[in-house]
């Protein structure tokens, strides 16, 4: 799973830029028991590549920019931080040992976590 997820994730960041669209668009890259790896191309031209668990009510999606920058992103539906919040916190991911991030934006039912460390990024991809 986890070179599957790598190769989607390695490919996404290797295409060119999509043409300017007035609109966001996606195609779904990869698909395994509950992930999804799409490419995501915004209005600007720029694009992503998104890989996400979603249980309808809760998500966990990983953002990975042309610009190789990566952001985490926690979602809930039962949370509601309003805006312009941070906060720190610990992710623990299986019974590898936790993960801790600082300045963590709250933003409405989302905690967004940006790897500013390209090297502490890419560890934290390949684990999950």
């Amino acid at each position: 799973m986890h070179k599957w997820f790598l190769a989607a994730v390695l490919a996404a960041s290797a295409l060119t830029p999509l043409a300017v669209r007035a609109e966001t668009t996606s195609e779904m890259l990869f698909q395994h028991k509950h992930w999804e790896v799409e490419v995501v191309g915004f209005d600007d031209g720029s694009f992503a590549c998104l890989a996400e668990v979603d249980a309808t009510s809760d998500s966990f999606s990983i953002w990975l920019y042309q610009d190789e920058s990566v952001k985490l992103q926690f979602y809930s539906t039962s949370w509601d931080f309003g805006e312009g919040e941070t906060a720190s916190l610990e992710v623990a991911v299986d019974t590898l040992s936790p993960w801790s991030f600082t300045e963590a934006t709250l933003l409405q039912s989302s905690v967004f976590v940006d790897l500013y460390d390209l090297d502490q990024g890419k560890t934290f991809v390949r684990q999950i």
